[in-house]
């Protein structure tokens, strides 16, 4: 397994309505970081009940103030590699607390046949 070091991005997400009563969400970065990479996958796919993702990368980075943060409230953050949005998926604190694994899936679903 070939492992790389990028550098990515993490968002916070903030969710609101419009007058016409349309849920938004706004991306905006926290803070940058390193992470190392590995199993991009551009055709396995995660179902959930109504969405399929088809795009999966697994990172894992540093234990950090931050991330801590981000572990606690998974759904109010979203990841920025090479370019793109991408949502977390799953969250592992390792036992020693020097690392975290993020799965993270595109954030652009297709409807699930």
């Amino acid at each position: 397994m070939v492992v790389r070091v990028e550098q990515i991005g993490i968002n916070n997400l903030t969710f609101s309505k419009t007058n016409l009563g349309e849920q938004t969400t706004t991306e905006t970065l926290w803070f940058n970081t390193r992470a190392r990479t590995s199993d991009v996958k551009g055709n396995d796919n995660i179902r959930e009940r109504y969405r399929q993702y088809d795009d999966v990368v697994h990172l894992l980075v540093n234990y950090t103030p931050n991330i801590k943060t981000v572990i606690d409230n998974t759904h109010l953050f979203s990841v920025a590699y090479r370019n793109k949005s991408w949502r977390i998926a799953d969250m592992y604190e390792h036992d020693d607390r020097q690392h975290v694994s993020i799965t993270c899936v595109r954030n652009d679903p297709a409807t699930a046949p």
